[in-house]
């Protein structure tokens, strides 16, 4: 049978059925031209940001807001999914160092300090200065700010050592370059204070706090935010002796004051201003004034750092504290407990914190009575004072020694018993009957 055909206008058929019948007839073609156009179409979008220098930085530029947003916002892992996207971004496209390598490093240190991966937080920040070194050299305000982020990131970390020299650099540079009385030399004073009070070197902060106060005053001003900092870390220090604890008190007010009014009642700057409120209070013998204090930092860090992160386990361990003066030692326990996870998976076994929290935890534990759950701390304590560098003699042998006694309390006086023998200075030898290298008393003079 012959096929149908098309059949021209201007027959005697009716129109109708010519389109019908180019309907049957071209169809599967049309379908055909028109799957490849949109194929082709995606294709070319799809390509068009790898290909146009422009898209590339308008994507660049959007993640880089989208992780600032995201810091500002509480929401630390957005923050650093978008930084680690960037940062792809930027080391597809350029070799190192380049500007926008050096900048994506930077916001990912800065979003995984924000998540509490300090580890993480290093790698970027060292990486990041490295650019910064290389395209702008070392004198430079802009490269001493970001070697001075990583030496603070070194010293959240522990590495005190590997710090302090940095931090220092970071301040010489800025006194050149800047001046003494500048913003960016105030910014490089209140970092290597900051570092001082972590180091619990207090002596060694007050003045540099007390500079920080003089130049922020002028340079943002009495009610600015660095002002409140400075103000802060110096009634940390103070608040470390009786005679200036009342100064120590009104310091830490006022720039709590400040700060709530310049950045919001909730906002994550607060809190480190509450933790020393709360436990200068809890030495000046104002437990509730101090529980206070440690709720509200607990209630902001849990917001605006997440249940895991190295501040929320700061306020948890000062909250305990708060507790235990009460009586309250099971929740006690729990608050210990979860700092002591947080910190351990955040800062590692050996770090100072650490080493606080456990023995805090045992503390807890003994007066409660529990010496067999306490024995698992106790042992991590033991560890955790090993790995710890510089070593500290004297903390090794007390967490021992109150190992030993958890194992006595534990009905394993043998264990105990092996335990104090090794603590025990080893005997001195008995001096020698006759020493032939001595001179004779009876021939002295001879």
């Amino acid at each position: 049978m012959e096929p149908p055909r098309a059949t021209p206008r201007n027959s005697a058929e009716p129109a109708g059925l010519w389109k019908v019948e180019q309907r049957r007839t071209r169809w599967p073609l049309i379908a055909a031209v028109g799957c490849a156009a949109v194929a082709t179409l995606v294709v070319v979008r799809a390509m068009r940001p790898a290909d146009d220098p422009r898209a590339i930085e308008r994507r660049w530029r959007e993640l880089q807001a989208s992780v600032t947003a995201a810091i500002d916002a509480g929401r630390p892992a957005d923050a650093v999914s978008a930084a680690e996207s960037a940062l792809a971004l930027a080391v597809a496209k350029f070799k190192e160092p380049n500007p926008a390598i050096a900048e994506s490093c930077r916001q990912l240190a800065g979003a995984s300090v924000a998540a509490g991966d300090y580890a993480a937080a290093r790698v970027a920040a060292e990486r990041a200065a490295g650019n910064y070194e290389a395209l702008l050299g070392q004198g430079n305000l802009e490269t001493a700010a970001v070697v001075g982020e990583y030496g603070m990131i070194l010293g959240r970390l522990g590495r005190f050592a590997e710090a302090r020299p940095l931090l220092e650099g970071v301040l010489k540079a800025c006194e050149k370059l800047a001046g003494p009385e500048a913003a960016a030399t105030a910014a490089a004073i209140q970092n290597l204070a900051d570092f001082d009070l972590l180091e619990a070197s207090y002596d060694a902060a007050t003045p540099l706090y007390e500079r920080a106060v003089q130049i922020t005053t002028k340079t943002a001003g009495p009610a600015g935010l660095p002002t409140a900092a400075a103000m802060a870390g110096l009634g940390a220090c103070l608040a470390r002796d009786t005679d200036t604890a009342a100064k120590a008190e009104e310091l830490l007010e006022r720039s709590l004051l400040i700060q709530q009014r310049a950045a919001g009642p909730a906002d994550k700057r607060v809190v480190p201003t509450l933790l020393h409120l709360a436990a200068l209070r809890q030495a000046r013998k104002q437990p509730e004034q101090a529980e206070d204090a440690a709720l509200e930092a607990l209630a902001i860090s849990e917001a605006r750092f997440g249940p895991r992160h190295p501040q929320t386990a700061s306020a948890l361990a000062a909250f305990a504290a708060c507790l235990k003066t009460r009586g309250d030692l099971p929740l006690a326990q729990q608050c210990l407990d979860r700092a002591a996870v947080i910190r351990n998976n955040t800062l590692g076994l050996g770090h100072p914190d650490t080493i606080a929290t456990l023995d805090q935890l045992i503390d807890v534990l003994i007066a409660r009575g529990d010496y067999k759950t306490a024995e698992k701390p106790c042992r991590a304590l033991v560890q955790g004072l090993a790995n710890k560098r510089p070593e500290d003699a004297a903390a090794t042998r007390r967490t021992t020694e109150r190992l030993a006694d958890v194992l006595e309390h534990t009905e394993r006086a043998e264990e105990a018993k092996a335990l104090r023998q090794r603590l025990a200075p080893p005997a001195e030898a008995p001096a020698a009957a006759t020493d032939k290298s001595a001179p004779d008393p009876g021939k002295a003079g001879q």
